[in-house]
């Protein structure tokens, strides 16, 4: 008899079938149950692939920028101003 033929021939009078442990339902949803908490934990950097949060989050770092950089530039522009007016001003107050 051929060696493929006997492998067939005991796989198809194989009838055990493999019992699942005592506790594999309680470990399958104790994993299901991690995932989702780690993925929730995820959740709010998601966020980010919503167009409507990602347009909303970039309109306030362009807004938040442009304050910033209008408080320097204003702040360069007094002592701009404050030089053309008095250039010793500046040494006496330590700038």
């Amino acid at each position: 008899m051929n060696p493929d033929n006997q492998l067939s021939s005991l796989l198809r009078e194989w009838k055990k079938v493999p019992e699942a442990g005592t506790g594999f339902r309680r470990e399958v949803w104790s994993r299901i149950e991690s995932r989702r908490h780690a993925s929730r934990s995820e959740g709010w950097l998601s966020l980010f692939a919503l167009p409507r949060f990602a347009t909303v989050a970039a309109a306030v770092a362009v807004v938040v920028g442009v304050v910033a950089g209008n408080l320097q530039a204003r702040s360069a522009g007094e002592s701009l101003y404050l030089r053309s007016v008095d250039p010793l001003s500046l040494h006496a107050h330590g700038r």
